[in-house]
């Protein structure tokens, strides 16, 4: 009995029994949250086949460092006790060490191909109701989807999302818009509020989901060209000059020949900026001419 204390004292830490046992413990706790955790889920509510009301939650990112961390952690430490177990004859310890090695090295492929792509934020905006707005995506090959959020509930492991609208990847529907001048100007995803009542998720000058403040309405795929072009320009905006030649050019070419455009541009006529009323006479006078 006091050879077989003599032999575990001589041994170096890595080598002690319950440093060999707890670090079997940590691995497979970690493995099992690696295996059934995911970063991500989606809960879809639907009533027949409409959408309606769905919840995003996403892991806080202390936390999905603290598991990036901590299977790194275990990972090292399983190959550091096959090295140490290796002049001691216990071969079952070191498949096992082995074995769970691979399960970690295999890890990352099985949530990739149970999960391929996550979902991201691109841009957050308070909005006029003082609530947190979020533009959020993923996309993976051909598929994909963005989305227009509000921060539901926020807690120490996770946050959860409210879905406004979603747009799916392969529909190009899109309104476009013309953006204060001051605004950035590129092709990221971008949240913008107006000073009236919209909130809008644009892609460079393209708007592509919206949320009305004031009727608590939402726009997507089916309605988004029933906003006006104008919603971010108040009576004293400068406009991009970008955008406002980027819109000639395009209703010049049959961009959204409605009726229902017509009427948006109409009523812009009454709009208290003198420029705005001036482009939306000139986007008149080409649907008029598209009309002959």
């Amino acid at each position: 009995m006091s050879e077989k204390s003599d032999n575990q004292k001589s041994l170096s830490v890595f080598q002690q029994n319950w440093f060999v046992w707890t670090v079997y413990a940590l691995s497979i706790v970690v493995l099992a949250i690696l295996a059934f955790v995911r970063r991500d889920w989606y809960v879809m509510n639907r009533i027949g086949g409409t959408f309606y009301n769905g919840t995003i939650t996403i892991l806080r990112p202390w936390v999905r460092t603290g598991i990036f961390l901590s299977a790194l952690f275990c990972f090292i430490m399983l190959w550091i006790t096959i090295r140490s177990i290796l002049c001691r004859k216990h071969i079952s310890l070191k498949v096992f060490n082995i074995i769970l090695a691979l399960l970690f090295l295999l890890s990352p492929v099985y949530r990739f191909m149970s999960n391929p792509s996550t979902w991201r934020i691109y841009d957050q905006a308070v909005g006029l109701d003082d609530n947190s707005y979020y533009f959020m995506a993923w996309s993976f090959m051909m598929g994909g989807e963005s989305v227009l959020s509000r921060l539901e509930s926020r807690t120490l492991f996770k946050e959860t999302f409210k879905v406004l609208q979603i747009k799916y990847k392969d529909a190009g529907v899109g309104q476009k818009m013309i953006r204060p001048a001051e605004f950035i100007r590129d092709n990221h995803l971008r949240l913008y509020v107006s000073k009236s009542e919209y909130i809008v998720a644009m892609v460079a000058n393209k708007c592509e989901l919206a949320y009305d403040f004031n009727s608590k309405r939402s726009f997507g795929e089916e309605n988004i060209r029933e906003i006006s072009p104008f919603v971010l320009i108040d009576s004293n905006t400068p406009m991009n000059q970008d955008d406002v030649r980027d819109l000639i050019s395009s209703v010049n070419k049959g961009y959204n020949l409605s009726s229902y455009y017509k009427s948006i541009l109409e009523k812009s006529l009454d709009h208290p900026n003198e420029e705005v009323r001036k482009l939306a006479k000139q986007l008149l006078d080409i649907l008029i001419e598209h009309e002959k």
